[in-house]
Protein backbone atom coordinates (compact mmCIF):
# COMPACT_ATOMS: atom_id res chain seq x y z
CA UNK A 1 0.00 0.00 0.00
CA UNK A 2 2.85 2.35 0.85
CA UNK A 3 4.45 1.72 -2.56
CA UNK A 4 1.15 2.54 -4.26
CA UNK A 5 0.94 5.87 -2.39
CA UNK A 6 4.57 6.67 -3.18
CA UNK A 7 3.99 5.82 -6.85
CA UNK A 8 0.87 7.99 -6.96
CA UNK A 9 2.67 10.98 -5.41
CA UNK A 10 5.62 10.53 -7.78
CA UNK A 11 3.29 10.60 -10.78
CA UNK A 12 1.48 13.63 -9.35
CA UNK A 13 4.80 15.44 -8.81
CA UNK A 14 5.94 14.69 -12.37
CA UNK A 15 2.60 15.84 -13.81
CA UNK A 16 2.69 19.07 -11.81
CA UNK A 17 6.30 19.76 -12.85
CA UNK A 18 5.40 19.20 -16.50
CA UNK A 19 2.41 21.53 -16.15
CA UNK A 20 4.57 24.31 -14.64
CA UNK A 21 7.21 23.90 -17.36
CA UNK A 22 4.57 23.94 -20.12
CA UNK A 23 2.91 27.10 -18.76
CA UNK A 24 6.24 28.94 -18.66
CA UNK A 25 7.69 27.68 -21.94
CA UNK A 26 8.10 30.28 -24.63
CA UNK A 27 8.58 29.23 -28.23
CA UNK A 28 11.53 31.07 -29.76
CA UNK A 29 10.54 33.46 -32.54
CA UNK A 30 11.71 32.46 -36.01
CA UNK A 31 13.21 35.62 -37.55
CA UNK A 32 12.75 34.36 -41.11
CA UNK A 33 9.08 33.64 -40.38
CA UNK A 34 8.68 37.14 -38.89
CA UNK A 35 10.21 38.67 -42.04
CA UNK A 36 7.76 36.67 -44.20
CA UNK A 37 4.90 37.76 -41.94
CA UNK A 38 5.76 41.45 -42.46
CA UNK A 39 6.11 40.87 -46.22
CA UNK A 40 2.43 39.82 -46.31
CA UNK A 41 1.40 43.41 -45.48
CA UNK A 42 1.40 45.93 -48.34
CA UNK A 43 2.58 49.46 -47.56
CA UNK A 44 -0.38 51.81 -47.16
CA UNK A 45 -0.79 55.44 -48.19
CA UNK A 46 -1.50 57.86 -45.39
CA UNK A 47 -3.90 58.94 -44.15
CA UNK A 48 -5.53 55.53 -43.91
CA UNK A 49 -9.29 55.94 -43.54
CA UNK A 50 -11.04 52.83 -42.24
CA UNK A 51 -14.78 53.24 -42.83
CA UNK A 52 -17.66 51.30 -44.40
CA UNK A 53 -16.22 51.81 -47.92
CA UNK A 54 -12.89 50.41 -46.71
CA UNK A 55 -14.62 47.31 -45.36
CA UNK A 56 -16.41 46.76 -48.68
CA UNK A 57 -13.65 47.51 -51.17
CA UNK A 58 -10.33 46.63 -49.63
CA UNK A 59 -8.70 43.37 -50.74
CA UNK A 60 -5.98 41.55 -48.88
CA UNK A 61 -4.07 38.30 -48.37
CA UNK A 62 -5.35 35.67 -45.96
CA UNK A 63 -2.95 35.00 -43.07
CA UNK A 64 -2.29 31.32 -42.45
CA UNK A 65 -1.88 29.50 -39.16
CA UNK A 66 1.91 29.70 -39.64
CA UNK A 67 1.68 33.22 -38.20
CA UNK A 68 0.01 32.29 -34.90
CA UNK A 69 3.12 33.49 -33.04
CA UNK A 70 2.34 37.02 -34.24
CA UNK A 71 -1.48 36.94 -34.19
CA UNK A 72 -2.53 34.67 -31.30
CA UNK A 73 -6.20 35.08 -32.24
CA UNK A 74 -5.54 32.79 -35.22
CA UNK A 75 -5.84 30.00 -32.64
CA UNK A 76 -9.22 31.18 -31.36
CA UNK A 77 -12.16 29.01 -32.36
CA UNK A 78 -10.09 25.96 -33.32
CA UNK A 79 -12.17 23.73 -31.09
CA UNK A 80 -15.50 25.36 -32.02
CA UNK A 81 -17.86 23.56 -34.36
CA UNK A 82 -18.22 26.89 -36.21
CA UNK A 83 -14.47 26.98 -36.81
CA UNK A 84 -12.03 29.83 -36.47
CA UNK A 85 -12.33 33.29 -38.01
CA UNK A 86 -10.18 34.27 -40.96
CA UNK A 87 -7.49 36.91 -40.69
CA UNK A 88 -6.25 39.13 -43.52
CA UNK A 89 -3.19 41.34 -43.91
CA UNK A 90 -4.45 44.87 -44.60
CA UNK A 91 -1.37 47.05 -44.47
CA UNK A 92 2.05 47.94 -43.11
CA UNK A 93 1.74 51.26 -41.29
CA UNK A 94 5.47 51.64 -40.67
CA UNK A 95 8.65 49.71 -40.10
CA UNK A 96 11.77 51.20 -38.52
CA UNK A 97 14.90 49.86 -36.79
CA UNK A 98 13.00 49.43 -33.48
CA UNK A 99 9.59 48.06 -34.46
CA UNK A 100 6.87 47.56 -37.06
CA UNK A 101 3.15 48.39 -37.06
CA UNK A 102 0.59 46.49 -39.12
CA UNK A 103 -3.17 46.51 -39.61
CA UNK A 104 -5.07 43.26 -40.06
CA UNK A 105 -8.71 42.23 -40.39
CA UNK A 106 -10.63 39.66 -38.38
CA UNK A 107 -13.39 38.21 -40.57
CA UNK A 108 -16.39 36.23 -39.35
CA UNK A 109 -17.79 33.04 -40.84
CA UNK A 110 -20.51 35.13 -42.48
CA UNK A 111 -17.63 36.73 -44.46
CA UNK A 112 -18.28 40.15 -42.99
CA UNK A 113 -15.32 41.90 -41.44
CA UNK A 114 -15.72 41.98 -37.71
CA UNK A 115 -12.87 44.32 -36.93
CA UNK A 116 -9.70 45.98 -38.08
CA UNK A 117 -6.87 45.70 -35.56
CA UNK A 118 -3.52 47.42 -35.17
CA UNK A 119 -0.59 45.38 -33.88
CA UNK A 120 3.00 46.46 -33.26
CA UNK A 121 6.06 44.27 -32.84
CA UNK A 122 9.66 44.70 -31.78
CA UNK A 123 12.33 44.23 -34.43
CA UNK A 124 12.61 40.55 -33.40
CA UNK A 125 8.85 39.86 -33.65
CA UNK A 126 7.66 40.13 -30.04
CA UNK A 127 4.27 41.82 -29.81
CA UNK A 128 4.32 45.24 -28.17
CA UNK A 129 0.68 46.18 -28.48
CA UNK A 130 -2.58 45.21 -30.15
CA UNK A 131 -5.71 47.33 -30.33
CA UNK A 132 -9.02 47.27 -32.20
CA UNK A 133 -9.30 50.32 -34.44
CA UNK A 134 -12.56 49.81 -36.28
CA UNK A 135 -15.55 47.51 -36.29
CA UNK A 136 -18.00 47.26 -39.15
CA UNK A 137 -21.15 49.21 -38.36
CA UNK A 138 -19.78 50.36 -35.00
CA UNK A 139 -16.55 52.35 -35.17
CA UNK A 140 -14.37 53.96 -37.84
CA UNK A 141 -10.74 55.06 -37.66
CA UNK A 142 -8.31 57.38 -39.43
CA UNK A 143 -4.55 56.95 -39.13
CA UNK A 144 -2.44 60.00 -40.02
CA UNK A 145 1.17 59.93 -41.23
CA UNK A 146 2.36 61.40 -37.89
CA UNK A 147 0.87 58.43 -35.99
CA UNK A 148 -2.27 60.20 -34.78
CA UNK A 149 -5.27 57.85 -34.79
CA UNK A 150 -8.81 59.17 -34.58
CA UNK A 151 -11.53 56.69 -33.53
CA UNK A 152 -15.18 57.63 -34.12
CA UNK A 153 -18.14 55.70 -32.70
CA UNK A 154 -20.92 55.57 -35.30
CA UNK A 155 -23.77 55.62 -32.77
CA UNK A 156 -22.36 58.83 -31.28
CA UNK A 157 -20.34 60.74 -33.92
CA UNK A 158 -19.42 63.44 -31.40
CA UNK A 159 -17.60 60.81 -29.34
CA UNK A 160 -14.08 60.85 -30.79
CA UNK A 161 -11.01 59.26 -29.21
CA UNK A 162 -7.53 60.30 -30.25
CA UNK A 163 -4.58 57.94 -29.88
CA UNK A 164 -0.95 58.42 -30.79
CA UNK A 165 1.20 55.65 -32.25
CA UNK A 166 4.75 56.26 -31.07
CA UNK A 167 7.84 55.40 -33.17
CA UNK A 168 8.61 52.82 -30.44
CA UNK A 169 5.39 50.95 -31.26
CA UNK A 170 3.28 51.99 -28.26
CA UNK A 171 -0.25 53.39 -28.43
CA UNK A 172 -0.68 56.38 -26.18
CA UNK A 173 -3.94 57.91 -24.95
CA UNK A 174 -3.88 60.82 -22.50
CA UNK A 175 -0.22 60.15 -21.72
CA UNK A 176 -0.73 56.45 -20.91
CA UNK A 177 0.26 53.39 -22.93
CA UNK A 178 -2.82 51.40 -23.90
CA UNK A 179 -3.33 48.10 -25.62
CA UNK A 180 -0.04 46.77 -24.27
CA UNK A 181 0.28 43.02 -24.77
CA UNK A 182 -0.24 41.36 -21.39
CA UNK A 183 2.34 38.67 -22.13
CA UNK A 184 4.46 37.42 -24.94
CA UNK A 185 2.45 36.17 -27.92
CA UNK A 186 4.70 33.13 -28.01
CA UNK A 187 3.63 32.06 -24.54
CA UNK A 188 2.09 28.57 -24.48
CA UNK A 189 -0.25 29.61 -21.63
CA UNK A 190 -3.00 30.80 -23.96
CA UNK A 191 -2.92 27.54 -25.89
CA UNK A 192 -3.16 25.51 -22.69
CA UNK A 193 -5.98 27.68 -21.28
CA UNK A 194 -7.99 27.35 -24.50
CA UNK A 195 -7.61 23.57 -24.41
CA UNK A 196 -8.88 23.53 -20.82
CA UNK A 197 -11.86 25.76 -21.74
CA UNK A 198 -12.88 23.41 -24.55
CA UNK A 199 -13.72 20.62 -22.09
Amino acid sequence: MKQLQLGFFSILLIAFSSFVWYRNYKTPIDKALYARFLDEFPAVKMPLVINEEYFKSSKSKRLGYDYVQFIPALRRGEMSRLGPNDFFAKGLIFKNDKCAAVVYADQSLRHDYLSIRLATYTKDGTMITEHELARRGNQHATIQADGTIQLTKLNSPNSVSVLKLSPDGYLVENGKNIGVAKRSVTDKTQEFDEILESF
